[in-house]
């Protein structure tokens, strides 16, 4: 991240995922992995040549090098790069780590500057925005199949975040329009009781708080959870509205 900052297209790359909702809720699950999203045309060639160019930037702390590189969601609109790399640091530990690069995405607020510590001020996404996506990530793959980080940074953003709730409708409704998601996939999460109580899910939120160290309880996040979108759905279905009459 240092070294991306330091090149001259860093414009074009906009930091999300994991280590956003760390910056901006002061606490979060570790990043597993650096997430961009990056505007222009998808090029799966140039991409894999500019992260080399980012991994040759000169830097203090850790030596790194391209390992592999592989276009990931190549059969959506959403196409990305997968970049796995080897640090190592002046001691001469060394880790493998991955760097994912994704186009398609709409940005419904700017960018902004946010502090990273141990990198400095880089472009993000906006918490509006990274709401936004983590709801549809938790209805994205269907009932039943939620993933416990979507569940557990959305109870993040909105218990530790001052969200700007008259921005919330429109992104939202971007974020599952752009993926031809109905907005009514959300009535299981918002009003089903036995939503996450489920013996698999209990696992899987079991295993997610064992690897993430997370003292928090499922009924407790699903709560937080409900409660914005409770405040939130007036708005969004007046805004659904509007959105189908511009279409007409």
């Amino acid at each position: 991240m240092r070294r991306a900052s330091k090149h001259p297209a860093a414009t074009s790359l906009v930091l999300r995922g994991s280590l956003v909702t760390r910056a901006l809720c002061g606490q979060g699950r570790p990043a597993a992995d650096v997430d961009y999203l990056i505007s222009g045309p998808f090029d799966a060639v140039r991409l894999a040549e500019f992260a080399t160019e980012i991994a040759r930037l000169p830097d203090d702390r850790v030596i790194m090098d391209v390992v592999s590189t592989d276009v990931i969601w190549a059969e959506t609109a959403f196409p990305g790069l997968r970049v796995q790399l080897l640090g190592q640091d002046l001691r001469g530990d060394a880790q493998m780590f991955q760097v994912d690069f994704a186009y398609g995405d709409p940005l419904g607020q700017p960018p902004a500057l946010l502090r990273i510590p141990e990198v400095g001020p880089v472009l993000a996404c906006q918490a509006e925005t990274l709401w936004a996506w983590k709801l549809h990530g938790l209805v994205e793959f269907g009932p039943g199949r939620w993933r416990a980080k979507d569940l557990y940074d959305l109870h993040l953003l909105g218990t530790r975040v001052a969200l700007n709730h008259h921005l919330l409708p429109a992104l939202v409704a971007l974020a599952f329009r752009s993926r031809d998601t109905a907005l009514d996939t959300l009535d299981d999460v918002r009003t089903r009781a036995a939503w996450g109580m489920s013996s698999s899910n209990a696992r899987k939120w079991r295993a997610f708080q064992r690897t993430y160290g997370v003292d928090l309880d499922v009924l407790e996040a699903r709560q937080s959870v409900r409660v914005q979108l409770e405040r939130l759905l007036p708005a969004l279905l007046l805004q659904e509205l509007r959105v189908e009459a511009q279409i007409k």
